[in-house]
């Protein structure tokens, strides 16, 4: 008898977990693609909130879509290479995706985390110009896990005309500040990345005159010196399409 109640409950438990995962299984195939066009929307507004228009109101969500209908948006290697969002370049993307790393359906799609896992000369970087302005994004470590950004330059490739900043897991009030603290991003307006060759925009404890230093956030030192390491990490990326660009111009 009790051999049977005992059976009785393992088909219990067995039955509630399989109706469980279903549920939570047809959740998620149900409410994954509003998920992601809810994180294209923002990603989309995030990238419009570092280029200068005082018309925009980045709450609008038709006034977004309107305004990103101008950007265009490609990516490059480090090799100053430029893909679009033809075919036949996606294929060449594509290619590279190995290590767990996803295959693009659209350019749209690419994201530094995903290019992360691949080997650093496969690795593709967007860039996103509307109206003369160029963003690009670039991608690092904080105190706690990963920071990111968007930056905004104007027509010299240099000087920064604007930055969004985002992290997965800042202390609020701290190291969440550089995404939180818009006196600390306003900073950055202006400033210029490159000296020379070298990447030069560094964020400092201390206020410090000139043209690439930003004021860090107090008692946020690691994930200030975070954003200094993905300034010059992630903008070399960019360096020899820039050259390139300019040779253009």
């Amino acid at each position: 008898m009790g051999e049977k109640k005992e059976m009785n409950v393992y088909v219990y438990v067995l039955m509630i977990t399989s109706v469980t995962a279903l549920i939570l299984s047809l959740l998620y195939t149900s409410l994954d693609p509003i998920f992601q066009a809810n994180k294209a929307e923002a990603k989309k507004a995030a990238i419009l909130s570092c280029i200068p228009d005082s018309t925009l109101d980045l709450t609008n969500k038709d006034q977004v879509t309107a305004a990103y209908a101008d950007v265009t948006m490609y990516a490059v290697n480090i090799a100053g290479d430029v893909y679009t969002d033809s075919e036949e370049d996606l294929a060449k993307i594509n290619e590279m995706a190995i290590n767990g790393a996803k295959k693009y359906g659209t350019l749209a799609e690419l994201e530094l985390a995903n290019e992360e896992k691949k080997a650093e000369k496969d690795r593709v970087y967007p860039v996103y110009e509307r109206n003369g302005t160029y963003v690009v994004a670039i991608r690092g470590n904080g105190l706690w896990d990963k920071i990111w950004g968007y930056i905004a330059l104007e027509d010299d490739l240099n000087t920064i005309a604007g930055v969004y900043f985002d992290h997965k897991n800042e202390t609020p009030g701290l190291g969440a500040e550089i995404k939180d603290n818009s006196a600390f991003k306003k900073q950055f307006i202006g400033k210029k990345i490159f000296e020379g060759n070298n990447v030069a925009l560094t964020v400092l404890k201390r206020f410090k005159k000139g043209e690439h230093y930003v004021t860090g956030i107090s008692g946020a030192t690691i994930t200030c010196d975070g954003v200094t390491a993905m300034f010059d990490k992630g903008m070399s990326k960019y360096e020899t399409y820039f050259e390139q660009l300019k040779n253009k111009k």
